[in-house]
């Protein structure tokens, strides 16, 4: 449940893929952390549960500040709403991201959670 007007970062309770281990289920699971400077491409999606009033936003922060962000401005469908984000930055070793949602409905609204949301993803490119 994601709070009216508050970004929230997503906690994860599930690993497909955990090469390098830079992601932990029990500690800190909000997070993936860099285990080897380089560039990265960073990415994530989340579905909301339906709604149609407010904005929904998505954003990727890198040590507790969003280096990227996307806004669903207005929501217009009472359907569910899914929002996709990527991009690429150059992370040092412990970096942490986090995937981070902000939704302005008027009361709390849910993340979807099934197989096709939320995921969160950081792949070394350089």
């Amino acid at each position: 449940s994601i709070a009216n007007n508050t970004w929230t970062s997503l906690a994860f309770n599930t690993d497909i893929f955990n090469d390098k281990n830079i992601h932990s289920t029990v500690t800190n699971n909000t997070r993936l952390t860099t285990p080897i400077k380089g560039k990265y491409l960073i990415g994530g999606i989340v579905q909301w549960d339906a709604n149609s009033s407010g904005r929904r936003e998505i954003g990727i922060s890198k040590n507790g500040t969003i280096i990227s962000s996307i806004s669903q401005l207005p929501v217009t469908s009472p359907d569910f709403t899914s929002i996709p984000i990527q991009t690429v930055d150059v992370l040092n070793v412990n970096d942490y991201l986090e995937l981070q949602v902000f939704q302005s409905s008027g009361s709390a609204i849910n993340v979807k959670s099934s197989n096709t949301s939320p995921y969160f993803y950081m792949i070394k490119v350089g």
